[in-house]
């Protein structure tokens, strides 16, 4: 398969699984703020960012290294290789989790009261903190899902957690365990998530790579370390910025503010998706091809680019246009004083996804270290702008600061990656969507009384426009190059 087709494909798939994942994740978030009142959603919204920065710190930057370093050697056909570095990670990986545990349920009266300033959050701490040690073990088998470049398979099992914590969330709210029982949800949701990964692992790969085989080696954890530690850290930095203005919201504003802005966070982060499916199967594909050295990393780039742009843009000026109907639509009328920072952050999360793409284009380059720089630095100007802007704007506020920490993240990216992928050929669509998007907004604006309509006929000018110009050739994403051809 041609390597831009290959690309094309994997997005594809992973986006409708990564579509179906929203739409139960967003049900998940819907539900939970109409059956708990807005201080119920807000210890809801509170409580995800601990468990979030934790997993991070812990374990994400572990699992991108055993996936870089699997599709490396897989695609060396150096076998024995990868299976020690699948033996090194589970085994340090798995006692860490245990002790990551252990400190949190230790510290979690401390974090409720002193950083959030909320007794009631101390349980539902020591209850999500919980699936650390699943979630360990479920990413050692993500690792080999993404070595191989079958990504799908991550997106299917992450599908079955989120049914799941839908579903045990209405049910144990409805029986009356309150924010208790919505807590309770994801840790049933994350063992039934493993659950999935495992069967499919058995199914599909358990002849080529086992998780009680090959030798630890101290040689490979410090190899597996030393990319950690900056994918660690980046990835860290980027949750703390993306959740700082949370804990921010609570401390100066309360738990209830942080339950509004809330409504806002997961529609702006809708126009993600399609960045988070491009750059899934892009860190794998960019590793395998910089150990062949076959100098596929420019198209990589531009494909996923465009992809990227082909969807943020019309999606950026709807959310804008429309944030106080979505608001209403989604969450109800008492959360629409979040229809302003849904707009601001609407345009963070446009400049996002690109900071994502650029991002783990470096980390399969083998160069982590680039995009660590910057989010630190984005990461403590967020930090800055938070303290200063909530006190004095509110939940607009923390909005103003996620974007400007985009912005600046976005710009050093954009310009570093110059040096290091060639990528202007793409440049020219991108402004051809741009421009295309001004239609959208033209729709939008003239029928901004009729949001259904303005949206359909936004979107079904702009699709038409995209096919007929060519600016992305759909059936790249539905058959092989062979098959296009002929």
């Amino acid at each position: 398969m041609d390597r831009s087709n290959r690309l094309a494909r994997h997005t594809f798939n992973v986006f409708m699984a990564m579509f179906a994942i929203g739409f139960v994740r967003y049900f998940y978030k819907i539900s939970m703020a109409r059956m708990l009142d807005v201080r119920g959603y807000g210890l809801i919204s509170a409580v995800e960012p601990v468990i979030i920065i934790t997993a991070s710190f812990t374990l994400t930057g572990f699992a991108a290294a055993l996936s870089k370093y699997l599709s490396e050697e897989i695609a060396r056909k150096n076998m024995k290789t990868a299976q020690n570095y699948l033996a090194t990670a589970m085994h340090y990986l798995f006692p860490l989790s245990l002790v990551v545990t252990v400190l949190v349920l230790l510290a979690a009266s401390f974090i409720a009261n002193t950083i959030f300033h909320e007794p009631d959050l101390g349980i539902l701490i020591r209850i999500v903190v919980l699936v650390m040690p699943v979630e360990a073990l479920w990413l050692v088998i993500d690792g080999i899902f993404l070595g191989y470049q079958e990504s799908p398979f991550y997106t299917y099992s992450l599908l079955v957690y989120n049914l799941v914590v839908l579903a045990a969330a209405i049910v144990l709210v409805s029986s009356g365990m309150g924010a208790e029982g919505a807590v309770f949800g994801i840790l049933l949701g994350d063992i039934s998530g493993l659950a999935a990964a495992y069967l499919f692992y058995r199914r599909k790969f358990r002849g080529e790579l086992t998780l009680t085989g090959g030798s630890k080696s101290v040689r490979l954890l410090g190899k597996l370390i030393d990319f950690a530690i900056p994918k660690t850290i980046t990835s860290v930095s980027m949750m703390i910025l993306m959740s700082f203005d949370i804990f921010c919201i609570t401390y100066f504003l309360g738990v209830t503010y942080a339950g509004l802005y809330n409504a806002a966070v997961p529609i702006a982060r809708i126009m993600t998706s399609v960045a988070s499916s491009v750059a899934l199967p892009l860190l794998p594909a960019v590793s395998e091809d910089m150990a062949r050295e076959k100098g596929y990393v420019g198209t990589y780039l531009c494909d996923a680019l465009k992809y990227t742009s082909g969807a943020t843009f019309p999606l950026t000026i709807l959310f804008v246009v429309y944030a106080e109907g979505l608001i209403k639509l989604f969450f109800g009328v008492e959360y629409v004083v979040a229809s302003t920072a849904l707009m601001v952050l609407s345009l963070a999360m446009f400049f996002m996804s690109f900071c994502s793409i650029f991002s783990v284009t470096f980390q399969g380059m083998g160069k982590p270290r680039i995009p660590m720089y910057i989010t630190v630095f984005a990461l403590i100007l967020n930090v800055l702008l938070n303290i200063y802007l909530i006190p004095k704007m509110g939940i607009t506020g923390a909005a103003l600061a996620t974007l400007t920490s985009m912005v600046v993240k976005f710009v050093y990216l954009s310009m570093k990656m110059r040096n290091h992928a060639y990528y202007t050929p793409v440049k020219s669509d991108i402004l051809k969507m741009g421009c295309l998007s001004l239609g959208v907004l033209a729709f939008a604006v003239a029928f901004y009384q009729r949001m259904f309509l303005g949206i359909g006929l936004g979107m079904g000018f702009y699709a038409l426009c995209i096919v007929a110009f060519k600016i992305i050739d759909l059936r790249k994403f539905l058959f092989d190059r062979e098959e296009i051809q002929s």
